[in-house]
């Protein structure tokens, strides 16, 4: 691809130059070969240094410079060679580097390591108990312990913004209340609007005051409101404005003047009550601030204590977290002898996605930027990231610095992702949701490949008290129903390696995208029941899987055999699948203590001595498992529970196995991380808890969608594209706000504090800082949706199942503008249901004989039809295939057993025909309450009537007779339970 005219100008530009690129732009593009352009002017790839935000990036900046500079350099050019070893890379590993280069000025030890965020977040937590114990006691007078320590927690995950909000002390508050109370008195009362009709109604001339028109009434009390107002008598407007409306006057007494009067006092009055229930308009000190003030030096205190305990745990250990090693890297560069060094080695400094940059990332590299020429490469509107502590304000504050320093700004405005139909629609949306702060882009690609718009909406109607599930299920069968119908009709996409340039839509050409993942997890589940292949690519708190829950109760049990709950939930699970009326059984009569006492024996010991016949298998495993515990770390006694079970092959044939197997995997590796601090059981455990109360969330793993529809956030979507995207669940709430600390580097830091008369008093700084973050995570809100509607090459479409929102109020006056029509959908509560799931495919359960054994593909909605599922042949020989496959995975031995079930004539249950396979297998061997394990050495088959010896009976290969098919069911389960070798 050549370059633009203002691509060219960027890459050329002689001095340092900042590259506004919206949303495919050509921003990679035009970063390489401004890195190019200069190798080309003579520059070693080591006086370079290139900065980005994830390693996903960095690889894909490193892989674009060289292919540039492999197809433009001399093969014989050194500089080919410097490129494996120049500075591409995270913001992150810039800062090691400065640290291990100068860990004297970083004030770090030589030999540190990083700690990933998931152990940084155990060892502070695991630190952060020790340190609240020898903070000031007055500390806890006004502040509970929770809150103590969630400010503490906050303060010390950035370090360096905490210092500088601990700087603004109580001395500047009038200051801070009086211009946020001025500011808001601006915004409603002395906007444009307000001012207007304040003058309106000024000049108007009514009746006299005693002819009692409402009209004339309303007029006097509303010019009256607005000098109180300015007088700061919140009380006596609030009398004035009572019981006031704005269609008031008689026509014989205003005459032509009452719609002047009506439309002045409208605006009137509501620029008055929002001033009035405005927070910031009456702000004001009070004795709520008075104690936060008198707090302040204990915070600091704490907060220098237990930072001081934790820096010298890390210097015992020699190890820093991220925060840390940010910290350090700019105290080195405050050192003129380390700008000195780099100021010799670095001369170009280029750094991407600049929107995404912290405080304290913007103060490293603006001290590069001192001595290099600087590229920027960003995109304001596309700074959605404020929760890991970028900041949308760093952007245009290094631009700036970069045009006063001689450079310039360069705005890249043509689309090479999205054809002009969607970029015309765009620019008319963004121009409403984003305002000033919108660009309008032109696109590359004249037509659209398809006929239909390229930018829809449709939105639920359904009768009020319609329960929000409901609504949910309800906008899930929606969207497979677009993809279904945009599948069958061959939709045409973009595709420039295909015939003619385009070639009908795949699933994998779909992305359904949301603001959280709760609406994900739903399509997960729908999508696949409907015949769509959807991955939910990872996302969510991994310690919520129920995989990782299952994990959980293992080693809970595993370190307290006397946890009941834990085992319960283990042998409920899919490692022994005991039924809850075999539980519910043993509990009401094995658990009773004989004397009739109250003191009931642990589950653990009871089953151990009664072992009941549906429990043998579990007991012998776990028995084993907790011999191995005394010298096996626990990640290997998960790994031993799986080989004795067959659990992950269970887990990875249930619906959504690929996902399930994921977080299974995921869990897996966690607990090999957090037992590096700690070997036993026990102490794997107890970080676990503290995880779990610290409410930390473990990241679970990503996956790949390859040829499904991909299922993901808003957020993790950033920087990726898709032919057809879906941008749903706009009405779906994020979570509750709720915070009770602030912290703002610019103000200081607010704190809900506990009060005679409010136990949770609100200084009047902390609803400063709570206004600010809150007008900051609006305006993210406006960026974020950017981001999504700006995914799509082709099609774009916006589904919200009718609750409202924050989201659907900035969208849907957006769209209306743009002249994008509302498709309403109406939803009838009764007909809105779980779908059935699907058959497996006839004839084979592999995609495809090129893709090997794998999980079962879903069947096409067209081959869903063509099986006649009242035939009770095709069903049997379905249901037979699938089981047979599953359970070669598990146990090649039940795969045998359960084909000499088939050949016996043994028919499978009735549901068969109707479920997913591997939910068939599921219920068929691990779920029914009628399905009983021998005991070892029974026999079953032709006239099996007890004991026919060997402990090992219950892995036997017998004889299988169709007059005694449960038996066969019962042979088939204990092979499955038992363990491995």
């Amino acid at each position: 691809m050549s370059l633009t005219d203002r691509q060219r100008r960027a890459v050329d530009a002689l001095s340092g130059v900042a590259i506004v690129a919206g949303a495919g732009t050509g921003k990679t593009h035009t970063v390489g070969h401004r890195y190019l352009a200069h190798l080309e002017a003579g520059l070693s790839p080591l006086s370079i240094v290139a900065v980005t935000f994830t390693e996903r990036a960095a690889h894909e900046l490193r892989a674009r410079v060289r292919a540039y500079a492999g197809e433009r350099l001399d093969r014989h050019d050194p500089r080919l060679a410097e490129l494996e070893a120049a500075t591409i890379g995270t913001v992150h590993a810039l800062c090691l580097r400065i640290c291990r280069d100068h860990p004297e000025a970083a004030g770090v030890p030589p030999d540190v390591r990083i700690l990933d965020p998931l152990e940084g977040t155990v060892w502070t937590a695991e630190r952060l108990e020790s340190a609240l114990q020898r903070l000031p006691p007055e500390l806890f007078d006004a502040l509970p312990y929770e809150r103590v320590r969630e400010l503490l927690a906050a303060l010390l995950d950035d370090p360096w913004q905490a210092e500088r909000a601990l700087g603004h002390g109580p001395e500047s508050w009038p200051a801070r209340v009086e211009e946020a109370r001025r500011e808001a008195f601006a915004a409603w009362l002395a906007s444009p609007a307000a001012v207007a009709a304040r003058t309106t109604l000024a000049g108007l001339s009514g009746p006299p005051a005693d002819a009692g028109d409402a009209g004339e009434a309303a007029r006097a009390a509303v010019l009256a409101a607005f000098d109180a107002a300015e007088a700061g008598d919140e009380d006596r407007v609030s009398e004035l404005l009572h019981g006031r409306r704005p269609n008031v006057g008689a026509r014989k007494a205003w005459g032509g003047d009452q719609d002047t009067l009506r439309g002045a006092l409208g605006v009137a009055l509501g620029a008055l009550r929002g001033w009035r229930h405005d927070p910031l308009a009456t702000l004001r000190l009070g004795p709520a601030d008075e104690t936060l003030a008198a707090l302040l030096p204990e915070i600091r205190a704490g907060f220098a204590a237990a930072r001081a305990e934790l820096d010298a745990a890390k210097r015992r250990q020699a190890v820093l977290d991220f925060a840390d090693v940010e910290v350090g890297a700019l105290r080195a560069l405050q050192r003129p002898e380390v700008v000195s060094h780099y100021r010799e080695r670095w001369s170009v400094l280029l750094v991407d996605e600049v929107q995404d940059t912290s405080p304290v990332q913007e103060a490293i590299l603006s001290v590069l930027s001192g001595f290099c020429t600087t590229t920027l490469v960003g995109d304001a509107k596309q700074a959605i990231y404020g929760f890991r502590g970028a900041d949308a304000a760093v952007f245009r504050r290094m631009t700036d610095r970069v045009v006063a320093g001689g450079g310039e700004a360069v705005v890249l405005d043509r689309s090479f992702r999205t054809h002009q139909p969607l970029v015309d629609a765009g620019n008319r949306t963004f121009e409403v949701m984003l305002g000033p702060d919108h660009e309008p882009l032109g696109s590359a690609i004249a037509q659209a490949p398809q006929a239909e718009p390229s930018l829809r909406r449709w939105t639920l109607e359904a009768p009020k008290g319609t329960p929000t599930g409901v609504l949910r299920l309800a906008e899930a069968h929606r969207i497979a129903d677009e993809i279904l119908d945009r599948l069958a009709a061959a939709t045409p996409v973009r595709d420039d390696g295909a015939e003619g340039g385009t070639r009908p839509l795949r699933p994998g050409d779909v992305a359904v995208l949301a603001r959280t993942w709760a609406p994900l997890d739903l399509l997960a589940e729908i999508l696949p029941a409907r015949g769509v292949p959807a991955v939910h690519t990872g996302g969510g708190d991994l310690l919520a899987t129920r995989e990782a829950q299952d994990g959980m109760a293992a080693l809970r049990f595993l370190a307290d055999p006397n946890d009941d709950v834990a085992l319960v939930a283990l042998l409920r699970g899919p490692c022994f699948s005991a039924s809850d009326a075999d539980l519910e059984a043993f509990a009401q009569s094995s658990l009773v203590v004989p004397d009739g006492g109250d003191r009931r024996p642990p589950w653990w010991s009871a089953l151990s001595e009664l072992r009941p016949r549906w429990a043998v298998p579990a007991v012998d495993v776990l028995d084993e498992l907790r011999r191995a515990a005394a010298y096996e770390p626990p990640g290997r006694l998960l790994q031993l529970l799986d080989r004795a079970t067959g659990w992950s092959a269970v887990v990875a044939n249930l619906p959504g196995g690929p996902r399930r197997l994921a977080d299974l995997d995921g869990f897996a590796d966690r607990v090999r991380e957090l037992e590096r601090a700690g070997r036993d059981v026990f102490g794997v455990v107890r970080r676990l808890r503290r995880l779990l109360r610290a409410g930390v969330e473990v990241e679970r793993p990503a996956l790949e969608a390859e040829d499904a529809v991909t299922l993901t956030t808003i957020h993790r979507s950033k920087g990726l594209e898709w032919p057809f995207v879906i941008v749903a669940a706009l009405d779906a709430r994020g979570r509750p706000g709720g915070e009770r600390v602030r912290i703002d580097p610019e103000v200081g830091v607010g704190v809900r504090v506990e009060g005679e008369d409010d136990r949770n008093a609100r200084p009047a700084i902390w609803t400063l800082l709570d206004a600010r973050a809150q007008a900051a995570a609006a305006a993210e809100d406006r960026r974020l949706l950017y981001v999504a509607l700006t995914r799509a090459a082709d099609q774009v479409a916006v589904s919200d199942a009718g609750g409202g929102g924050p989201f659907v109020q900035i969208v849907a006056p957006a769209l209306e503008a743009a002249g994008v029509a509302t498709e309403l959908v109406e939803v009838d509560p009764a007909e809105v249901g779980w779908p059935s799931p699907p058959l497996p495919r006839p004839g084979g359960l592999a995609s495809s004989a090129a893709d090997g054994p794998g999980p079962a593909s879903v069947a096409t909605p067209g081959e869903v039809a063509s099986v006649d599922v009242a035939s009770v042949d095709v069903a049997e020989e379905l249901a037979w295939e699938a089981a047979l496959w599953r359970v070669e995975a598990i146990a090649p031995e039940a795969a045998d057993l359960l084909r000499r079930v088939r050949d016996a004539g043994v028919r499978a249950p009735a549901p068969v025909a109707t479920v997913d396979d591997a939910t068939w297998l599921a219920r068929w061997v691990h779920g029914p309450t009628e399905i009983r394990l021998l005991e070892p050495g029974v026999r079953d088959g032709p006239g099996g009537d007890g004991p026919s010896g060997g402990s090992d009976g219950a892995r036997s290969t017998v004889d299988v007779s169709p007059s005694d098919p449960e038996a066969a069911y019962r042979r088939l389960l204990g092979l499955l339970r038992a363990p491995a070798g």
